[in-house]
């Protein structure tokens, strides 16, 4: 496995790590 495809599954995964977190976060403001 090449440190490019590395890199880039670390990338995809944060983002999509922050984007769900974005979403409990958004779940928890709308409903208390």
């Amino acid at each position: 496995m090449r440190i490019e495809t590395l890199v880039t599954i670390f990338v995809h995964g944060t983002a999509l790590a922050m984007l769900l977190a974005a979403g409990w976060v958004g779940l928890a403001l709308f409903l208390p």
